[in-house]
């Protein structure tokens, strides 16, 4: 509800233009022109959820991975209740190989979250690339338990961080 409040707030604000603006840029690949028009935003939204999840957007496309790590930290600060917090701070890691820390960030909430099938589907992955394939099965049945299983198999099959995963199963 939070969530859904502060973009309502921030829409019907008139600097809803900086922030439709910056979605715009977003959308067509811009990111150095979103990024301009998000810090146009006065201070009271820097830490909306969708603006910083916006801003981690925006970073990650200019393979900012650092700032990413920033904008995560700021995610699970403000908004920790939100899935979506969790799992891009843990992509922050991710995107540096650092697969442990990727991995314990999701552990620490993972009985927060443990029913969306995003969630699960990401600590499988970390589970793959941390070499616990246990933990992997696991969390991949989670996954599909609370997601579009067909689509998870799809996505599993072609994931490259289930290639330790699929090895494993091979041999």
């Amino acid at each position: 509800m939070k969530k859904d409040t502060q973009k309502l707030a921030l829409l019907t604000d008139s600097n809803a233009s900086c922030f439709l603006e910056a979605t715009g840029w977003m959308e067509l690949g811009a990111y150095s022109e979103a990024e301009s028009s998000l810090k146009s935003l006065p201070p009271e939204f820097h830490n909306y959820f969708d603006t910083l999840q916006l801003r981690w957007a925006i970073q990650y496309k200019l393979k900012n991975f650092s700032e990413c790590k920033k904008i995560g930290a700021a995610l699970v600060y403000h908004h920790k209740d939100q899935v979506e917090s969790w799992t891009l701070y843990a992509q922050s890691f991710y995107n540096f190989k650092e697969y442990q820390k990727a991995y314990d960030i999701l552990q620490s909430v993972e009985s927060q979250f443990k029913k969306n099938w995003h969630f699960a589907y990401d600590f499988a992955c970390y589970h793959s690339l941390n070499h616990d394939f246990e933990g992997t099965e696991h969390w991949l049945k989670i996954a599909r338990k609370y997601g579009d299983a067909k689509r998870i198999n799809q996505m599993y099959s072609q994931d490259p961080d289930f290639t330790p995963y699929r090895q494993h199963l091979r041999s």
